[in-house]
């Protein structure tokens, strides 16, 4: 198998762990899972901001999954985890506030990697 190869594999498999990791950050947001509800309410934000918080990161999930769309998909979800990381900072909440950026530096090296992998791909398939 070739580096290129191993590469994309590797690549897909952490494209897919990520989308994992935000379907089921999203979907109990989405299904307004009570715990979710607490939290938001104790936050202070409104309980439809739940449900369009878990649309979104289902969706950047799904864009991750698309490679003309993955790094819509990324910018998509560390706005949300910038987002994340506010709320955890504003209230208090220690080192909960690790957790996103952790996630929006994951994301945003998958980006680079996608974008480059996306490019390299098209730029190959003009040649041929």
């Amino acid at each position: 198998m070739t580096k290129a190869r191993i590469g994309t594999i590797a690549l897909w498999i952490g494209s897919v762990l990520l989308a994992l990791a935000f379907v089921l950050a999203g979907a109990p947001k989405l299904l307004r899972v009570e715990v979710w509800v607490d939290k938001f309410d104790g936050w202070g934000y409104a309980s439809w901001f739940l449900v369009v918080t878990g649309g979104l990161e289902l969706a950047g999930a799904i864009l991750l999954l698309i490679p003309r769309l993955a790094v819509a998909g990324v910018a998509l979800l560390a706005v949300i985890m910038l987002g994340a990381g506010y709320t955890h900072l504003a209230n208090g909440e220690g080192l909960e506030v690790i957790r996103p950026p952790r996630a929006t530096t994951r994301s945003s090296r998958g980006c680079r990697a996608r974008a480059a992998h996306c490019l390299t791909a098209a730029a190959s398939s003009r040649t041929h």
